[in-house]
Parts: structure tokens; sequence; C-alpha cells
């Protein structure tokens, strides 16, 4: 990769010219050099920190973050919400078909889930200095940290566990999820933020194989627990959005998640709609045409209501 070039990288640190950009020059060393006891990396030294990241969204803002404060640092992160789905065979290729056949995508398959995981792997088996993030309150990124730990172990690693509510925080509560955090957020947390080791007490190495045990097709956070449940689990809060009368689909997923938000569950959109499907299958709701994902919106939309 040149040097140049963003990729997985957060940060060049210099501009056009090789001038320094502001944000570089206003970083403060001596506060980072505090909490994490080594010196940051910028262009100017070599990559040696992997910043593990299990939210996409959460990701880029930490990308766009150690852009901003100059360091040029890898991200990289899983793309599969593993809270739902099937996880028994531990077969990312098994999970594809079966999303593939439940919740089908318009236009596009699923098969980018399981290049993801190879790619993911790949990428974190590359640098063994990692700094793993997580949001505990989050059951997919809860999940991920557990398959993670399986199949890398959590030896040597380091953690940001953001379990307490951050500045402005909603409702003074800890984030539901890292993509929920802004780029500023995560600056805060780059200078302020403990690096603690890998606690196995609270994040067993077993769990994901005991969670894999249990084939369930839904798993969400119950205090500082990830369990699994059945996976009509939400179906109640689905049905309580829908009318006799026509809604548009997006809504009700919409409405649902909000409502699911306010009771720390942070639901997964796609889920949500292959659990419209089922309800559908089962005659319980009715749509004006097929339920699948990413076809929610637009001119022509998916239309919902409760059967006869």
């Amino acid at each position: 990769m040149a040097d140049n070039d963003v990729g997985d990288y957060g940060a060049v640190g210099a501009g056009a010219g090789g001038v320094v950009s502001t944000s570089f020059q206003s970083f403060n060393f001596s506060q980072f050099l505090c909490n994490t006891g080594e010196e940051p990396v910028t262009s100017f030294g070599q990559v040696t920190m992997l910043h593990v990241v299990f939210n996409s969204s959460g990701a880029g803002s930490l990308r766009e973050a150690l852009w901003a404060q100059g360091l040029r640092q890898r991200v990289v992160d899983l793309t599969d919400n593993l809270d739902w789905g099937p996880i028994a065979t531990n077969s990312f290729d098994d999970r594809q078909a079966w999303l593939d056949s439940n919740i089908p995508l318009q236009e596009m398959g699923w098969d980018w889930i399981a290049n993801g995981a190879r790619e993911f792997e790949a990428k974190v088996r590359s640098d063994p200095d990692r700094l793993i993030w997580i949001a505990p309150q989050s059951a997919s990124e809860l999940s991920a940290l557990y398959w993670y730990l399986d199949l890398i172990g959590g030896d040597g690693a380091r953690m940001i566990v953001v379990d307490y509510p951050l500045q402005d925080a909603w409702c003074g509560m800890p984030p539901p999820s890292l993509g929920q955090l802004h780029a500023d957020r995560f600056s805060d947390l780059l200078i302020d933020a403990e690096r603690k080791p890998w606690n196995p007490v609270r994040f067993p190495e077993n769990r994901w194989k005991a969670l894999r045990n249990e084939a369930s097709l839904l798993r969400i956070v119950n205090g500082d627990l990830l369990n699994s449940v059945r996976e009509d689990y939400f179906d109640e809060h689905l049905l309580a959005q829908c009318t006799h009368k026509w809604r548009k689909c997006y809504r009700i997923i919409g409405d649902t998640m909000g409502h699911l938000w306010d009771q720390n569950h942070d639901a997964d959109h796609l889920f949500l709609c292959w659990r419209l499907r089922v309800l559908a299958e089962q005659n319980q709701i009715e749509s004006n045409r097929d339920i699948v994902g990413h076809s929610l919106s637009g001119a022509d939309p998916l239309l919902i209501r409760l059967g006869a």
C-alpha cells in the first residue's frame, strides 16, 4: 500500500506536500502516552498496532478519529452480525446458505459475509499487537468478540471496553454499540480510555462454543451476559407496530428498533425483516409483495398489515 493510500489505515499524518495537518500538530502526545504507556505511531514511523472492531460503522468513525489525530494505525472490522442466524457449525458458508434461503437480499446475495470473515481473520493474524474495542451492551459486538476469542484467543490482547456513559450520553446510559459513536467520541476514547488486558473471567474464551452448542438463531445481552433465546423473542414488538391498515415496512422496523433500543436491545434491521417474513408465512401479517432484504422503501415501498 502506498503511503498516501488509506485502506484499513486511520491516518496518513501529512497532507499534500508533506505538510502536517493541524489536528496532528494539536494532538496531545503527552496525554496519550500517559494512558497507553507507549509511543503513538504516525506516518513517520512504522505501524505497530491493529485496532479490532466488531461494528463496521464504529470502525469507520475510529478511522476518521485516527486520521484527525495523525495516527497511522490499521483498523479491521467484522462485517457480519453474529447475534442472529445459525452458528452451530461455526461455518460462514453455512450461514451464507441459510441467509440466502431465509432472507434473500434484492439484487445481491450474502456471499460477502464468508469472504469478509476470511479477510478479517487474515488481517488479525498478520499483527500480534492488537487493541480490541467492544461495547459489551451490544449483542452483535459481544457475539463477535466470543467468536474472535474462540478463533484467535485473548492472550496478550488489550481492550477498550466502553461500558460506561460517555459525554452527552443519551439518558446517561453507556452506548448501545460502537456504531452509535461519532468520530469525536472515538477521539476522546483514544486519549482517555484505559487499555485493559483481556479478562478471561468477564469474557471467557469458551463462551462461543457453549453458544454454538445451544444452536439458537438469536442471542441477546441480559445484564453482562450474552444468552441464547428463541428466534421469536422480538415478534410481539413487531406485531405491536402493525395495524389492520397498511403501514410501510421500514416504519414498522424502525419503530420496533426504537422501542427495543429503550429496552437496551440493538436489533439488526435485517433480522427484524426476516421475522416479518416468518410472520407473513404464518399468516399473522400480510404484505403487498414478497418480503426480502434491502427492498423496504423507495418508489414502491413494502407495505405490511395484520392478517385477517
